[in-house]
């Protein structure tokens, strides 16, 4: 049986901090390794912390933008679905 390969996203406002933002980069790191891909979004750009590889990191700000446009047309795939 194959396994299907997924897309995840992860909302963190930043990567900076301790306990969560770790738990964060290494259970992103456990999905990469598992060969799903892996993308963190940030609200806020600060990263403080060494980064696993091939997790891709993305940044908005809120004050720019309401909802971006890949989260947008996430959740209108997901009504279009039901």
């Amino acid at each position: 049986m194959t396994q299907q390969r997924l897309n995840i996203i992860f909302i963190a406002d930043s990567l900076h901090g301790g306990g969560s933002e770790r738990v964060l980069l290494n259970t992103a790191n456990m999905f990469q390794k598992s060969g799903h891909n892996c993308h963190i979004l940030l609200v806020r750009h600060i990263i403080e912390m060494a980064l696993p590889e091939n997790v891709q990191i993305h940044t908005f700000k809120l004050t720019d933008y309401l909802r971006p446009k890949f989260i947008q047309e996430f959740c209108i795939q997901k009504k279009s679905k039901n």
